[in-house]
Formats: C-alpha cells, structure tokens, sequence
C-alpha cells in the first residue's frame, strides 16, 4: 500500500483581490515522488506548488507537509539566501553540487552581470544542498542555455526529495517525473487539474470521485502511469 506524503484536506485558496477562490474544495493525497505540472501562463501552477511547499496558507481547509520543504522562485533577481555559507560549507554534497552545477563563488559579488542561468543553477544547487523532503521548482527551465539545462537535469537526477515541478519544458517533464498534471483555466477564473498520462494513449476521466490514491474536490483528473511512486 502507498501512503499519502502531502496531503490536502478541502483546502479553498484566493488572493485578496479575487472574488472567488482560484481552488476550492481541494482533496487530494500525494506519495512520494515527483510530479510535474504544466498549463499556460496564469492558470496557477506557481499558486498549487506553493501551496505545497508551504510558501503560501489556504483560506480554507489544511495541507499536511511533512519535514521540511523549499521553493525556488522564477525569477532570480536576488543573491539566495545562503549563498555565502553554501560556498563556506565543508560538506560533502557542498562540494559535489559545486562541481555538477558548474558554480563559481566570484558569481556571488558579480550577481548582477552574470547570465540568468548561472543564477538558477546556484539557486538550485543551495535547495538541493539543505536536502528537504519537498522542493518545488517553479519554471526552472525558462531562458536557460542548453549547457545550464543539462547542469539542472544531472543534479536532479540525483535527488532524493518529493519534487514539484512546474515546467513548459514537456520533453524534461517526461524524463524525471512520474506524474504530470496539466492545469486548464475555467471561464470563472478557477482553475481544473488534469493528471496526463504522457506513456498511454487512452486515459480514464473522472470528477468529483476517488481513483486510486486520489482524492478529488473540484476538479478533473485522468489516470495516470506512476512507476516511481
């Protein structure tokens, strides 16, 4: 039997100017493993996996995250937090994420002249280096060069954590995750979530309904192929 990780119970999430909420009545158990979102700009992939790593709290309803959990942003206008005692640290995996990524500690007093892929490979590497139990990984892939994609993709290839990646990068979402959710903005704002099956050509829909370890509020989910969970 598969035990649930995360779990969300009815969780009804807005933000302050919206006037009905962006997910409502959200039941859903998650295992371990790694899921991959994709959907158009806008449509709430950075709300759902922010939800899941606790970056931000529902209105409603209860999400259980055990252990600790890390987001990584977008955008990668700022130094990360810890990025001086990352390069300080005398750890092992300090030392191995450094050479897998490729990083340079000289990155760190010229923030503002170097490539937005170096950035997201320094600010991966200090999410992976504090080993959380969830990471979620919001676009990590957008305006990167193939030399630092291919530095993102070594380095997560050996990770370990419950990983949420939000991701137009389908070609990647099909190589590391087990699950790929595909978000669909409804014309009252709200969002459906699609669990896709990428390996199968038939799929099963269902709403409002339990199947399998899923447990659905208001939305839509397929079957879905899982072999690493």
């Amino acid at each position: 039997m598969v035990h649930p990780f995360i779990k969300f119970n009815h969780v009804s999430f807005s933000y302050g100017t919206s006037a009905k909420p962006l997910i409502e009545n959200l039941t859903l158990h998650l295992s371990r493993g790694w899921t991959g979102l994709v959907g158009a700009n806008g449509c709430g992939k950075t709300t759902f996996i922010k939800l899941a790593a606790g970056e931000l709290t529902p209105i409603f309803g209860h999400i259980q995250i055990p252990g600790h959990s890390v987001y990584c942003p977008q955008r990668t206008d700022d130094i990360p937090e810890k990025a001086a005692e990352f390069f300080a640290s005398n750890l092992r995996s300090a030392k191995i994420l450094s050479e897998r990524l490729k990083l340079d500690f000289s990155w760190l007093n010229a923030w503002s002249h170097i490539s937005h892929g170096m950035r997201k490979r320094l600010q991966t590497a200090i999410a992976l280096w504090q080993e959380p139990d969830v990471l979620a990984l919001d676009e990590p892939f957008n305006h990167l060069d193939l030399p630092s994609i291919i530095c993102l993709e070594n380095a997560l290839m050996n990770c370990l954590c419950s990983l949420f990646l939000a991701s137009h990068d389908r070609v990647f979402l099909k190589k590391l995750t087990a699950i790929n959710w595909q978000i669909q903005c409804q014309y009252d704002g709200s969002f459906q979530l699609t669990i896709a099956k990428f390996l199968l050509l038939s799929s099963i829909s269902v709403k409002a309904t339990k199947i399998n370890r899923f447990i659905i509020g208001y939305i839509k989910i397929l079957t879905s192929n899982s072999p690493l969970l």
